[in-house]
């Protein structure tokens, strides 16, 4: 289950908490301190919402890097994410 304290770190931002947000996050949020690869993170996500577009997800962890939900790093030539906070 997502933390109230991404939800409103958003809404702080002044982001909306759309449903593909919350889903990106919870995601995130279940792997902890863990860096994940966008191309996992977008099959992952796919098997829970086949709906959601590639594009949406990587528009979204660019967002929540711009604004500091998450903190990027390469990793074996891939760039990789976490959560931030």
């Amino acid at each position: 289950m997502i933390k109230t304290k991404y939800l409103t770190y958003l809404k702080e931002k002044g982001c909306n908490c759309t449903p593909q947000r919350t889903m990106i996050l919870s995601y995130l949020n279940d792997y902890g301190d863990t860096f994940i690869s966008l191309r996992t993170m977008m099959e992952n996500i796919k098997k829970q919402n086949p709906h959601i577009t590639y594009r949406t997800v990587q528009r979204n962890i660019y967002l929540f890097v711009e604004i500091g939900l998450l903190t990027t790093m390469i990793i074996n030539g891939q760039e990789g994410f976490r959560l931030n906070l």
